[in-house]
């Protein structure tokens, strides 16, 4: 156990991860299910599987579609809001449950979809620039969505105190976000791709591709939760 000051180890914070993923692993993919499952019969019935050929079609494609863009993205806020709340179930030894995760994360929706759109605002602007100061202003803001909606902050309070608990780990937490995104998505590629090269494309594709994200899409989130508590540790304060 860590004391004021003082850290988990790189792996350890991924293993640490692990064992919370594994240990409330069907939990997780219930949360990542019920928004899930949704967006992709959405995805399937009115988003164009066409892949846009220049500017023009990039633009006419985002101005047709930005409704049901938007709606997939506000979504997505409150899936991540409930799968922080199963990880922290799961790491403070209560029974991890989905449907107690979206009923924390209902009662804090309002500022977590304040803080996803400002997030999503400044990546956007970062990455329009010169894709650099999109990857800082990311990590900068990455424990925003944990200090929201377990940490009862504002909107305004948590980006303050994410930079703050990130001012001195900056490379940590980015590396730590890196390798577990890069583990999930290695993953969730040699999956899909075993199961097309055995069953077939198109539709199956898709669904084995909803299938994997449910089921592993939630790992670097519950890393970056275990990151979160290491931060809080760090600063010595209350970890919850």
């Amino acid at each position: 156990m860590s004391t004021a000051g003082q850290g988990m180890g790189f792996g350890d914070v991924l293993d640490a991860g692990f064992q919370i993923f594994r240990s409330a692993f069907w939990q997780l993919a219930l949360a990542e299910a019920i928004i899930a499952i949704p967006v992709a019969i959405i995805q399937a019935l009115w988003m164009p599987h066409s892949v846009p050929g220049n500017l023009q079609q990039s633009v006419h494609l985002f101005t047709s579609n930005a409704p049901i863009s938007l709606l997939i993205g506000v979504l997505g806020i409150l899936q991540t809001a409930a799968v922080v709340a199963v990880a922290q179930q799961a790491a403070i030894g209560r029974p991890a449950s989905a449907l107690q995760g979206y009923r924390l994360a209902i009662s804090r929706f309002p500022e977590a979809l304040g803080f996803g759109l400002l997030f999503a605002i400044a990546i956007g602007v970062g990455l329009a620039i010169v894709v650099i100061p999109g990857i800082i202003a990311a990590i900068w803001l990455s424990q925003g969505i944990f200090l929201i909606v377990l940490g009862n902050r504002g909107i305004l309070q948590g980006i303050s105190e994410s930079y703050r608990l990130v001012a001195g780990h900056f490379w940590r937490v980015l590396g730590i976000a890196l390798v577990s995104f890069l583990m999930e998505t290695i993953v969730s590629l040699l999956v899909t791709m075993l199961f097309t090269a055995a069953i077939g494309h198109g539709a199956v594709t898709a669904v084995v591709t909803t299938a994997v994200g449910i089921l592993l899409g939630s790992f670097p989130l519950v890393v970056l939760y275990i990151q979160y508590r290491d931060l809080l540790q760090r600063r010595g304060l209350k970890v919850g």
